[in-house]
């Protein structure tokens, strides 16, 4: 929307009040121009004051700051004065000193008793909060969760799980056999031996009641769940006794294919393998039994899941809201393991909940005691002991995985970089040169850069078309029955050929930071669609063709069918189109017109990939180097998607703005600092 336009109505809908001081509408014109805030926000503010009865500058810049803050993610606003005056600074300017210590003196003096109180029991729209390294303002809502989430973490820290019935001698013969008598397998056949850091997380796995394991793509994080798994069913745990879940149908369904894999490549397995052999990952709404009609979960505080361990993945990317809902509906006896990547993108929804509870400086630790039963029960293991006598509720209780088993090293060499905010990691990213007629020769493996310094949006799509016709219609399968392009296999869309139709779409990916706009993923898309249907399915006029790959946006329980799921269209020989999705053991075929919100994905945001791998990743950056969106984050994420190709097109400038920038999600979590 036009700035100007934006203003007007902000008058108009008397969020600017008529009679507003020249102060207040300049506070609001930099706000539309640098805070990004969706205009419902502003109404929201509008009835915020409206219904206290105040109407002074430092407020209406307070409560802008305050939806800056969860419009990034956080729970609440920081009011300390450093941390107030740079978020004003960024659209009151040379002001932001002078309103910071107005904005402090009238919280101090109790002027805004009407909008914000210091207790839930006030039921004000807001609470002001001094602990946790305060003070900090929040909406009843997040604070409502926030401290569910502690009262819940505190209960899980302290309480009685872990404690496996099982002496150590026997859980140490048990070790034995499953790591080395009769371990998993690779594809390779090459036996899967875990190192020194993935047995620490099995180790806590097995004697903690709480333990979370971190660590980027290919750290072994499955190898860990499914040898835990192997080792309780041999301790008796049964296994419709425990639960394994995802946020996304997505990362949920990865997690049941990577699992049922890793049990049938163990060559002689026992009675205890075998049981697990019907486990399936799920996601978290699924898990609590979420009634849509009711807007609440079966399971709940009052009504306990009924498990004794639960394992949940891709933890990075739940927010504060769902998490609290999930600890609260645990037994105190349930042990809980957490797994995900710390540097990955956090929740789209508020929350960073698995950055909140890592260490901030070193590495996980561990005391002597408890380092000291680790090496008992597998000799050899190196756990790092704490050296001070600081420690915090975590300690025992987490580990970082570092070594990566993925086969293009560079790219993580790259990405490892990016996280750090090394900037100097651009001009060593080898640049993938565009050639006369806009195509591109695109390399096996590793990270390139094509770089574009004008962000000519015809010579991107020049790109767009060359990587199409690479990955889509020049590529062929190594089947010993089936050599076909994508285009032809699409034609043919024989019940045999969907596993590889689906290998076909998930071989390469669009990775776009943002949605909207010429290089966001809903114009890449469209694009896309131009080149591919008349080639898959000449004459076919609908959104959504033959061959098209199709991600669900939003859950539907009935239909079985959850946000972030992808499938494929395929055409009938009645010329009916059905959207066919991958479940274990089979596909299952939705006639297109009902299916829930989905759109097209030949291109995703890089918010929608997590949980997800390809083979190869274009990454998208569009030309604005302000983009909030842009940060080392977002860089990494689209970065260790890929197995073996990244490219990412855009200037070099966009790239370095985004590698200089973090996200910062405040809260009020505090274990370790």
């Amino acid at each position: 929307m036009d700035n100007e336009l934006t203003i007007d109505l902000l008058k108009e809908c008397e969020v600017i009040p008529a009679a507003a001081k020249a102060g207040v509408e300049a506070l609001y014109k930099n706000a539309v121009e640098k805070a990004d805030l969706p205009f419902a926000d502003y109404l929201t503010i509008r009835d915020l004051l409206g219904a206290s009865g105040y109407s002074d500058e430092p407020l209406h810049a307070l409560l802008v700051s305050m939806f800056m803050a969860l419009d990034e993610g956080s729970l609440c606003l920081k009011l300390t004065p450093e941390s107030l005056k740079r978020r004003l600074g960024i659209f009151a300017g040379e002001r932001a000193g002078e309103l910071a210590e107005k904005i402090a003196h009238g919280l101090k003096e109790n002027r805004y008793k009407a909008l914000i109180g210091d207790s839930l029991d006030e039921y004000k729209p807001l609470i002001l909060r001094n602990e946790g390294g305060g003070p900090y303002l929040y909406f009843q809502k997040y604070l409502t969760h926030e401290l569910s989430l502690k009262t819940c973490l505190d209960g899980l820290l302290s309480g009685p799980g872990g404690a496996l019935d099982v002496p150590d001698n026997i859980l140490k013969k048990h070790i034995l056999e499953v790591l080395q008598k009769k371990p998993m397998r690779a594809k390779s056949g090459k036996t899967i031996t875990l190192n020194n850091e993935q047995r620490m997380a099995l180790a806590l796995g097995l004697l903690k009641g709480f333990a979370i394991v971190s660590g980027g793509p290919g750290t072994g994080k499955t190898s860990i769940v499914i040898t835990l798994l192997r080792l309780l069913t041999r301790c008796g745990v049964k296994p419709d006794r425990i639960r394994l879940a995802a946020p996304t149908g997505r990362a949920a369904q990865r997690m049941t294919d990577t699992i049922r894999k890793g049990i049938a490549s163990i060559a002689s397995p026992e009675k205890a393998d075998k049981l697990l052999e019907g486990m399936a990952g799920s996601t978290i709404h699924r898990l609590l039994k979420y009634n849509p009609s009711a807007n609440r979960f079966i399971y709940n505080r009052m009504n306990k899941l009924p498990a004794d361990i639960v394992i949940i993945d891709e933890v990075s990317m739940v927010d504060v809201e769902l998490m609290a809902k999930l600890l609260e509906a645990l037994a105190p006896q349930t042990n809980v393991l957490f797994l995900g990547d710390k540097d990955q993108l956090p929740s789209v929804e508020a929350g960073a909940v698995l950055a909140d509870l890592m260490p901030r400086q070193a590495a996980a630790t561990f005391t002597r005691k408890t380092a000291g039963r680790i090496a008992s029960l597998m000799p050899g293991i190196r756990a790092a002991q704490e050296k001070t006598a600081k420690t915090g509720a975590l300690t025992d209780r987490i580990v970082i995985l570092n070594e990566s088993y993925r086969s293009e090293t560079g790219i993580l060499e790259i990405a490892q970089k990016v996280n750090e905010q090394d900037e100097s990691v651009i001009d060593r990213i080898p640049l993938l040169p565009i050639r006369k007629d806009g195509g591109v020769d695109w390399p096996v493996g590793g990270a390139r850069f094509i770089e574009d310094a004008g962000a000519d949006i015809e010579r991107f799509r020049g790109i767009l078309r060359s990587w199409m016709r690479r990955h889509y219609f020049t590529k062929h399968l190594k089947r010993a029955d089936i050599t076909l392009p994508y285009a032809e296999l699409i034609k043919r869309a024989r019940e045999e050929d969907l596993k590889d139709i689906f290998a076909y779409i998930e071989q390469a990916r669009v990775l776009c930071p943002v949605r909207y706009g010429p290089f966001g993923s809903f114009s890449v898309n469209r694009h896309i669609a131009k080149l591919m249907r008349e080639t898959l399915d000449p004459g076919r006029y609908g959104r959504l063709f033959a061959g098209a790959p199709v991600m669900v946006t939003q859950n539907d329980y009935v239909k079985d069918l959850y946000n972030g799921e992808v499938g494929v269209v395929l055409r009938g020989r009645d010329g009916s189109h059905h959207a066919y999705f991958e479940r274990s053991g089979g596909f299952i075929p939705y006639p297109v017109d009902t299916l829930p919100p989905h759109e097209l994905a030949f291109a995703i945001t890089v918010h929608k990939s997590q949980g997800s791998e390809y083979d190869n990743v274009l990454v998208a950056l569009p030309p604005d180097e302000g983009a909030r969106q842009l940060t080392k984050e977002i860089i990494y994420t689209a970065l260790t998607r890929s197995r073996y190709l990244a490219a990412i097109y855009g200037s070099k400038a966009v790239l370095r703005k985004a590698i200089s920038g973090k996200i910062e999600r405040e809260s009020g979590i505090r274990f370790w600092d």
